[in-house]
């Protein structure tokens, strides 16, 4: 396990021993329960999570608490109830951005499709530049548009493209890349296509090379694409997909070259894009939206209107109960 893994484990073990300490000392607190549940989840431990979250639900429904409950349910595959929480985060604030993010991953489990689109459309509108938000919208339209009616698949497409096409340092990673590849293809541009799929690995060799080899037939080349076909046959669930491309390469017709779109479309372009729609959402990305495992806790930058305070006692128990303070749990006074 590396160096940085083992030390976030120890600083959660240590965090969730204080905070049991807290919970009991005051088992009223809705704010050291939901911050002890939020641990668990970070921990990776959803069941141990739903007691303590449960505890800081038993008065008033705050969002927070409400999303972290949501996400343990989620990860314990009880969607119905999975939705409900995040919905009743909704209800309470529609600008928590993180609420539908949530929801929309509980949606997709639940083979509602369209309306996880309408969620993270919803979460990418109150916060633009949350990267992940982008990601899982565009490779959802294009999931969906590879299944859409001819008069719907370009709108999605485009909205896909807009999405990825962006300057931003997220640009140069490989599941980044790979989504926006395949729109490229989808929509015909198989030139830039292969400029984004070169040198990828993820999600697999074989995966690239497919893309690849529908680039190189929309583009007529007929040895390229036979090559990467090849290469994409060794995985055994590409193996249809990479035969058709090899049954067109047969055919004495397969010089004559309808247009991109069309070509990309009848071939499936979005076979295996659910890879990245169903990328599970895990507490740091909810929220503190950083890949870095040591954040407990929501960033500065991720919620300006809730300024976090400093005890001056370092990172331990006691400082990260100071900053759920600034997310205003009603009180053990305060509940009926």
């Amino acid at each position: 396990m590396p160096e940085d893994s083992s030390e976030t484990n120890k600083t959660l073990e240590e965090s969730i021993h204080h905070l049991e300490q807290a919970v009991r000392l005051a088992p009223g607190n809705a704010r050291y329960s939901a911050l002890l549940g939020e641990a668990w989840l970070l921990r990776g431990d959803a069941e141990a999570a739903l007691a303590p979250l449960q505890n800081s639900l038993q008065g008033d429904v705050h969002p927070r608490a409400a999303c972290l409950m949501a996400l343990a349910l989620l990860r314990l595959e009880q969607y119905e109830d999975a939705e409900r929480f995040a919905s009743a985060a909704i209800a309470e604030t529609g600008a928590f951005h993180r609420a539908f993010f949530i929801r929309a991953a509980v949606r997709q489990c639940l083979g509602r499709d369209e309306d996880a689109i309408q969620d993270l459309r919803d979460a990418h509108q109150l916060s633009p530049g949350a990267t992940n938000y982008r990601l899982r919208l565009a490779s959802l339209l294009l999931a969906r548009a590879d299944t859409s009616s001819p008069e719907d698949a370009p709108g999605r497409l485009l909205e896909a493209h807009r999405l990825l096409a962006i300057e931003h340092p997220v640009r140069s990673e490989e599941t980044w890349r790979y989504a926006l590849g395949s729109t490229l293809l989808a929509l015909g541009e198989a030139e830039a296509a292969l400029a984004e799929l070169t040198d990828l690995t993820w999600p697999s060799p074989a995966d690239v090379a497919l893309g690849s080899a529908r680039a190189y037939l929309i583009l007529g080349q007929v040895e390229e694409a036979a090559a990467c076909a090849g290469q994409a046959r060794v995985q055994p669930e590409l193996t249809e997909a990479a035969d058709r491309i090899l049954d067109r390469l047969r055919d004495d017709s397969a010089a004559e070259r309808v247009d991109g779109e069309t070509q990309a479309r009848g071939l499936g372009i979005a076979s295996r894009t659910e890879m990245l729609t169903r990328l599970e959402p895990v507490a740091t990305e909810m929220f503190s939206m950083s890949d870095e495992a040591g954040a407990l806790l929501s960033s500065e930058q991720e919620s300006p209107a809730l300024p976090l305070t400093d005890t001056g006692q370092g990172s331990g128990a006691s400082s990260q109960i100071a900053r759920t303070e600034a997310f205003e749990f009603p009180g053990p006074e305060e509940r009926p």
